[in-house]
């Protein structure tokens, strides 16, 4: 590989991203990762592998196995967290578990899984985080009734999610 790939011009220092970056690391792994024809076995070895970023789109991709992402779900990092949640394939008891987390990145990621239980749906809608509350207002399936309560946010993004959720929902009723 050309020397001028590994130089540091195309390194993020640590400090911009929070994340340890080695100029010698492959990009490979990530390349492979995000391949939705990998196989699970391959995912799951790269599940091991010491990016949180390969971790993370791992998480993300539709082949990942239940028990990579039961793995990936207890993850230290919040990104690996956050892409698990946000994995149509989740779990509902990982999505039960990820809504309760410390992290409001992991937490918005839960309430805008379309899998998400109505109960956690309603209980993120009254999260401190507006991210949170306007990932609930944007998840096609929030009940209208709650949609309604958070057209009245003090946020207006997550009033305008909630406004825009309930005449998506609208138009659909027409059109069904």
């Amino acid at each position: 590989m050309p020397e001028s790939l590994h130089s540091d011009q195309y390194t993020t220092p640590p400090s911009e991203t929070g994340i340890p970056v080695d100029p010698a690391d492959n990009q490979m792994p990530a390349v492979i990762a995000e391949n939705s024809q990998a196989s699970w076995p391959v995912l799951e070895n790269l599940s091991k592998n010491a990016n949180p970023l390969v971790r993370a789109v791992i998480a993300e991709n539709s082949q990942a196995s239940w028990p990579v992402l039961e793995d990936l779900s207890k993850n230290t990092h919040p990104l690996v967290r956050a892409a698990v949640a946000g994995n149509a394939k989740a779990a509902p008891h990982m999505l039960a578990t990820l809504a309760k987390d410390t992290n409001p990145l992991v937490r918005a990621a839960v309430a805008g899984n379309s899998k998400t239980a109505p109960y956690w749906l309603d209980t993120l809608a009254k999260d401190l985080d507006p991210c949170v509350r306007a990932a609930v207002a944007g998840n096609s399936k929030t009940l209208s009734d709650l949609l309604d309560i958070l057209k009245e946010d003090p946020i207006l993004a997550v009033q305008h999610a909630a406004i825009r959720s309930a005449v998506k929902q609208a138009l659909t009723e027409e059109t069904a």
